[in-house]
């Protein structure tokens, strides 16, 4: 989030193509993506802790490297790499702590809360990173990052105390393997991972579309644009809250037809609304609002059988949500879902998805094995 308002600059600055530094994104999720698959079955094996600070150290030793090489484009594309290897374990490592340490409604309401700071800090990191590149340059960004995953690895190593119970486990490749191979064949795993999965896609399509439906059809200036996006952010923030209230009264899998409900809604919104401000942010807000409570609550549902092995349930759903909803973004966007009819029909068909995964993982009277066992 820091370093997309600089991208521009630093294009400029090192004299490579616009397409080339997007690659700083792109490589960092790359590394974010696949590294989980790793970080997720050391932790259920030997704690969440030490591997928790040992993917901290390989992002601090990303942001420094970038700092280092910051006249080179080739280094600044490997300590990206790096940074996005590192960052994985905290996708993984932080659903799985929670799992440890949460069960039943708390563990909902302490996602839910996660999901608000998920939603706050891409809210607030570009509008950081473009003040301090636009008053001290793109430069000081790096120094930024590796200064607070500094400070983060040193209030973890102080006060952080490990949450997996039990003694350390060895573990090896085929275990690793086997255990991923028996969650892709569990019904449970694919419905609630699957959710999660369409959830981000949809997320992802309107993040790459909106600017351009706001900026070139509408007529708003980037400016404008950078303080709508706030709004949806909010109603994310407010679907959780809502989810949260709501709890209660109903549960997990009630609150989830609400967000199907919800993204119903949103897409009726942008399939028939005319092209107007009012009504794409209106639609837009509705989506985010349905974001905010089933993104969460799929997230809470899944984790909720697996305790034993919460960090490989975490590992396999995180890359295949970013992986899938980043691909599926791109083609979705090849074949022409730029209009607000398109992105309507395409939420339509994500919601009929959503009801049938749904069923697929409710279809099961028995909690899902524990797939993780020790030698």
């Amino acid at each position: 989030g820091l370093l997309l308002p600089a991208l521009p600059t630093i294009s400029g600055d090192l004299s490579i193509s616009p397409t080339r530094a997007q690659w700083y994104v792109s490589i960092y999720l790359l590394g974010f993506a696949g590294s989980q698959l790793v970080y997720g079955p050391l932790s259920d094996a030997w704690g969440r802790r030490p591997v928790l600070l040992l993917g901290l150290l390989v992002t601090l030793m990303g942001a420094l490297l970038c700092l280092w090489g910051q006249q080179s484009a080739a280094v600044i594309l490997i300590g990206r790499l790096l940074q996005g290897i590192g960052a994985g374990s905290t996708s993984v490592l932080g659903r799985a702590m929670i799992r440890d340490q949460f069960e039943g409604k708390q563990l909902s309401v302490a996602i839910s809360y996660v999901g608000i700071a998920a939603a706050f800090t891409p809210m607030i990191a570009p509008f950081v990173g473009g003040y301090l590149s636009h008053h001290y340059g793109w430069q000081l960004l790096f120094s930024a990052m590796a200064g607070y995953i500094a400070l983060i690895w040193l209030i973890m190593f102080v006060c952080f105390a490990e949450t997996r119970q039990g003694g350390r486990s060895s573990i090896g490749m085929t275990q690793i393997l086997e255990g991923y191979r028996t969650l892709l064949k569990d019904r449970y795993f694919l419905g609630y991972a699957g959710l999660n999965c369409l959830f981000f896609c949809l997320f992802m399509l309107l993040v790459s579309v909106m600017p351009y439906l706001l900026q070139q059809r509408i007529g708003m200036d980037a400016s404008d644009y950078g303080r709508w996006s706030l709004l949806p952010a909010l109603c994310i923030m407010l679907g959780s809250f809502l989810s949260n209230l709501l709890r209660h009264r109903l549960n997990e899998e009630q609150r989830l037809r609400l967000s199907f409900g919800l993204l119903f809604s949103a897409a009726v919104i942008y399939a028939l609304a005319p092209m107007s401000l009012g009504w794409l942010i209106t639609a837009h807000c509705v989506f985010a609002a349905a974001f905010g409570i089933g993104f969460m609550m799929s997230n809470s549902c899944l984790l909720t059988p697996y305790k034993g092995n919460s960090g490989a349930v975490s590992a396999l759903a995180g890359c295949l949500q970013m992986l899938l909803a980043s691909v599926g973004t791109v083609v979705l966007i090849k074949v022409g879902v730029t209009t607000p009819l398109k992105i309507g029909a395409v939420m339509l068909v994500a919601m009929v998805g959503c009801l049938l995964l749904h069923k697929l993982a409710t279809s099961l009277a028995a909690e899902p094995p524990l797939i993780l066992t020790e030698r």
